[in-house]
């Protein structure tokens, strides 16, 4: 597998949601693994732009399902090229305004497919954040809001915490659950990744041993949101925007 080292040494560090980056790989006794719902490695420019930046509109496509991720902006905010750099091999990244820069996300527009209902699923991402990026509300991936009818889903780094909010409906009532792992302000380059298995929620950093929530996490998921990536809204002042680097954002629904 020509190309894929850096697939490889993530795996050694138990990012096992990194063999899923392409739309299909040949498992043992010719099994075909199914792709995860989307994949964004930003390795492409958004559509219509040049390699430089920064960029203020344009479209990154996740080349497994074809969903468009699509940059939104307020107040000069702009989202720009940086790079992911490993041990002997370097990834394109996308960076997010630094602070009082404007608002800039990405949006997917509602789909169903990303919508677990009552299924498991993986929300990842890999992330870049200096202390001096810290913000009070620093969202990374998220579909649906605190209120949205239908609950909602997200992966955040609020002060520098990763944490996990999933909500939902569970026998006619309204139930949310969360957990939180360890800071990684000023740590460089880091993999997140929050799980729901049944009843269970768990944050994992790095592969490091998952951080599990109460057995609360079994429920419906399902909104008419739109996924945004790297804040909330653009163009107001409780947007979350994020501030910092980004790459491999991931969702699969098993």
């Amino acid at each position: 597998m020509v190309g894929y080292g850096w697939k490889t040494r993530f795996l050694r560090r138990g990012l096992a949601y990194a063999v899923i980056v392409t739309a299909v790989l040949v498992a043992g006794a010719g099994q075909a693994v199914p792709a995860a719902e989307l994949v964004l490695t930003f390795d492409g420019v958004p559509s219509g732009q040049s390699e430089r930046g920064p960029w203020r509109e344009g479209c990154f496509t996740d080349g497994g399902s074809a969903l468009r991720a699509c940059i939104r902006t307020a107040d000069g905010g702009s989202i720009s090229r940086t790079v992911h750099r490993t041990s002997g091999n370097d990834s394109p990244a996308v960076t997010f305004p630094a602070p009082g820069d404007g608002t800039a996300i990405l949006y997917i527009r509602h789909t169903a497919r990303l919508n677990p209902e009552s299924r498991d699923f993986v929300i990842a991402a890999m992330i870049d954040l200096t202390s001096t990026e810290r913000g009070t509300g620093s969202n990374l991936v998220q579909k649906g809001h605190f209120d949205t009818s239908g609950g909602q889903w997200k992966l955040q780094v609020d002060d520098g915490v990763p944490s996990c909010r999933i909500a939902g409906s569970r026998d006619g009532r309204k139930v949310s659950a969360m957990v939180s792992g360890p800071s990684i302000a000023g740590l460089g380059w880091v993999s997140l990744r929050c799980e729901r298995s049944g009843s269970s929620l768990t944050i994992s950093v790095d592969g490091g041993d998952p951080v599990k929530a109460g057995g609360n996490a079994s429920m419906n998921i399902a909104n008419d949101a739109e996924v945004t990536i790297g804040g909330r809204v653009t163009g107001a002042a409780d947007n979350d925007q994020l501030h910092g680097d980004l790459d491999r954002v991931m969702i699969d629904i098993r």
